[in-house]
């Protein structure tokens, strides 16, 4: 899997500087806001090269930060959900403020490549409907697996699942999806 070793090999740490010059973001899986210092620090960077990689980079002209917010390893691959910002370019050519990508990317990594399968942020609503949609044919077991792996990154990120737990009900976010609330259930 040589963009998977690709993306260990590149992850990198931004300074502080960069973090105080970012904005807050809502996650694509649980719609939470998360302050640039949490994401920054509780989150693994995702390299340039895998968003490229994986059609993820689209605007040559534009500035892309994303972060690792779920993954499953499974058979025919390993599965990411990201999540992060972009700042594009002013006509003027002058760059722009950082904006967050609510959507976020649901994406299947291999040997052969990288494949965008949808924007992350209705997965887990929808996450039945893959089983039957050809050529993907992705099993429920990789939902509950993602599910498991965002709730353990985080609860990480939070400091503790308690004050994971307790973000997500100070913003009104606790999740009304089976296969989310599952997850916390299980940890919690």
């Amino acid at each position: 899997m040589r963009i998977w070793a690709l993306f260990l090999a590149l992850s990198f740490a931004a300074g502080p500087a960069l973090a105080d010059q970012l904005p807050a973001i809502e996650d694509p899986i649980f719609h939470l806001t998360l302050r640039p210092g949490l994401y920054e620090k509780g989150f693994t960077a995702v390299p340039q090269d895998l968003l490229r990689a994986c059609g993820v980079e689209v605007k040559a002209d534009a500035s892309y930060r994303y972060w690792l917010l779920a993954s499953a390893d499974e058979a025919d691959g390993r599965y990411l959900m990201i999540g992060g910002l972009v700042k594009a370019r002013a006509a003027s050519g002058a760059a722009a403020e950082w904006s967050d990508d609510k959507k976020g990317s649901f994406l299947r990594v291999t040997a052969a490549g990288c494949t965008p399968i949808d924007p992350a942020d209705e997965v887990f609503a929808y996450y039945q409907s893959y089983a039957g949609d050809v050529p993907m044919k992705i099993g429920t077991a990789v939902f509950t697996d993602l599910a498991t792996d965002a709730v353990h990154r985080f609860a990480q990120a939070f400091g503790s699942m308690a004050r994971f737990v307790d973000a997500l009900r100070e913003q009104k976010r606790y999740p009304d999806l089976v296969v989310l609330k599952t997850a916390i259930e299980a940890v919690h």
